[in-house]
């Protein structure tokens, strides 16, 4: 599958998880609405299907990471190859040999991608970690609704509320940014490249 085909997919899967999840969000806005127990079971169903879209979008992007790691791999050990049969020693001759400067430019755009999709990554992480600490609160909060009618949960729902809106909202965004510059330079990567083995 090409890169094109990659974002497509990826933006499709965006859109649907997105729809889910803003759902999510307003039927947090709707809960208030509803005895205290009910609203935060609620509540409850809403973060732990957050968790598992967090969780579906965090092994996508690891997968694509995983195949994005390769097909830099496949460029390094082509540009390895491509210096020894060109006999080329220096960043400049490296540059001026066409395959060479080619798979350079497009190994750099790669590590940019990788770093997208590590940011994106942690944030998965990050927010699935808020959202179980969120889920146990809750459910404590459920138990002291059922001892203590009188308990205020406003609080907690508004929490709720807006921690599913930002997951939403992160979750709409692309693995990666592709018009983004490249944070490595060329001769950087080829110094890694040729100290490589």
């Amino acid at each position: 599958m090409g890169a094109r085909g990659v974002h497509r997919l990826g933006r499709v899967a965006v859109w649907g998880l997105a729809a889910m999840l803003m759902c999510a969000a307003a039927a947090a806005t709707r809960a208030a609405d509803m005895p205290k127990a009910d609203a935060l079971k609620q509540a409850l169903s809403e973060m732990s299907s957050a968790r598992r879209a967090l969780a579906e979008r965090g092994a996508a992007a690891a997968e694509l990471r995983t195949r994005l790691q390769a097909h830099l791999e496949e460029l390094r050990s082509e540009i390895v190859q491509e210096r020894r049969q060109n006999a080329v020693g220096s960043f400049q001759q490296a540059v001026r040999v066409e395959r060479i400067g080619y798979n350079l430019r497009l190994a750099q755009r790669l590590y940019g991608y990788l770093e997208g999709i590590d940011r994106r990554i942690d944030y998965f992480r990050a927010a699935d970690h808020t959202l179980e600490f969120t889920l146990r609160r809750t459910h404590d909060e459920l138990l002291m609704v059922k001892v203590l009618e009188n308990s205020e949960i406003s609080g907690v729902l508004a929490q709720i509320e807006s921690l599913l809106s930002e997951v939403a909202l992160e979750t709409q965004q692309p693995l990666f940014n592709a018009s983004e510059s490249p944070s490595r330079t060329l001769e950087s990567l080829w110094s890694e490249f040729t100290r490589s083995p």
